[in-house]
């Protein structure tokens, strides 16, 4: 019963599976999905209440924050702080954020987070910088937080990488259209098989 519940926790896609008629055959024991829900939030709430209370020792804070979107294309606001406590940082994920207004601008954005910091005790005066992309989006919302913006690095790279990219596509075009023909090859999945019986460590060439 164990296994079957986490299992249903860590590796299903929804809590859908744990009120099916086979699961209900095997024990009567599983815990519903209502019962489940309510230990989450439990378990959530209680992450919350230690976070907030690591945050009242910290001597520097600084946010981050971004846009995503789950498998059913709905966006959410990421929010992310670093501290600093007794000279060592930590990172903690404050808050997911549902953006279901009918406009989601810079107006939403900045309101949610300062909504959110409050719930873990924290006024936006007392962030100091915030990290973003440079989506005109993130740039505003970080004006409208009053907050001194470092653009993320990592967001930086991807532009000078993809702009390298573009550049040389002619040239590499045709190294992908190998790929792309090995890939689909009858005689090269044949080839792979018969070195892997052979004991051959080789890898398959991948186009994604």
């Amino acid at each position: 019963v164990n296994k079957i519940t986490a299992f249903i926790l860590l590796e299903a896609n929804s809590f859908s599976m744990i009120e099916s008629d086979f699961l209900k055959d095997i024990s009567d024991n599983l815990p519903s999905k209502k019962k489940l829900i309510k230990i989450l939030e439990k378990i959530s709430l209680a992450v919350q209440k230690e976070i907030k209370n690591i945050l009242t020792c910290s001597s520097c804070n600084c946010i981050t924050f971004d846009e995503w979107k789950d498998m059913k294309n709905r966006k959410y606001l990421g929010l992310n702080v670093r501290l600093l406590i007794d000279g060592s940082y930590r990172d903690f994920l404050l808050d997911f954020l549902r953006l279901n207004e009918e406009i989601n601008d810079a107006q939403v954005l900045s309101r949610k987070i300062k909504t959110s910091l409050l719930n873990y005790g924290i006024n936006i005066f007392d962030i100091l910088t915030c990290t973003t992309d440079n989506c005109p989006l993130m740039v505003r919302t970080a004006e409208l937080l009053d907050l001194w913006r470092i653009p993320c690095v990592l967001y930086l790279i991807n532009l000078i990488f993809q702009e390298f990219i573009n550049s040389i596509k002619d040239k590499i075009t045709p190294i992908f259209d190998i790929i792309k023909y090995v890939t689909n090859s009858e005689h090269y999945e044949t080839f792979i098989e018969q070195k892997i019986k052979d004991g051959s460590k080789i890898r398959k060439i991948l186009l994604t």
